[in-house]
């Protein structure tokens, strides 16, 4: 019974950390939430590994480090690193790149599962907090000079070679892709059918739009007229 209450602590405390990651997304920067993050995580892994030899044999101590820990890991970094591939990455590979850092991931938390037993016996405990206080600081590095400053646009435009109309496949000067200088595609049957945009050119960055007139792909198309 005792353990059973202990296991529903452990997890609770990972809701409080992810809300509060969550409700500062709102006044806070992704950059300075992630370096919130990695540096509690730091700070808690520091105070692990230096005080491990007094605190080891006291239970109480370490189920409220263990606490500490949970709570580190559910803090800041755990939400922007899931955030942040979505809204860095240009629209052309956001899907792939975004699938890439989260097999990076996966890759390092394998990497850490299988290496830290064989530094836990050859090093013991403490030097395996040492090792987490190392890596949250060179996390800290990595946030500091590769994550850019202020806020982020969670949606971005595409750029201005997409400034047309879906619905009708027409462009600002009134070309279409089939040249009939009306936006529709002319039939055997005379009725105007919409024509797709050209393909996107994929060497052209999404920054590049004029994000004061966004495109509009709600405009009226031919077959409502």
């Amino acid at each position: 019974g005792e353990n059973y209450w202990q296991n529903v602590l452990v997890i609770s405390v990972t809701f409080p950390a992810a809300l509060l990651s969550v409700w500062m997304l709102r006044t806070t920067e992704l950059r300075t939430l992630q370096l919130y993050g990695f540096g509690f995580s730091a700070l808690v892994f520091l105070l692990i590994a230096v005080g491990w030899s007094a605190v080891s044999s006291d239970d109480t101590a370490l189920f409220i480090m263990l606490l500490a820990v949970k709570f580190s890991n559910l803090f800041g970094a755990a939400t922007t690193t899931f955030v942040l591939p979505s809204e860095l990455f240009p629209t052309e590979v956001r899907s792939s790149c975004h699938g890439i850092s989260a097999a990076a991931g996966k890759l390092g938390a394998f990497i850490g599962a299988f290496v830290f037993p064989y530094v836990y016996d050859w090093a013991g405990m403490s030097a395996l907090f040492y090792a987490c206080f190392v890596i949250s600081l060179i996390a800290i590095g990595v946030t500091l000079v590769y994550i850019p400053k202020g806020r982020i646009a969670i949606s971005k435009p595409l750029g201005p070679e997409h400034k047309a109309h879906s619905s009708t496949g027409s462009f600002e000067d009134g070309s279409d892709f089939a040249g009939n200088g009306n936006g529709t595609a002319s039939t055997t049957t005379g009725r105007g059918l919409p024509v797709s945009p050209p393909r996107r050119d994929m060497n052209t960055s999404p920054y590049s739009a004029d994000l004061s007139h966004p495109p509009n792909y709600h405009e009226e198309s031919p077959l409502l007229a």
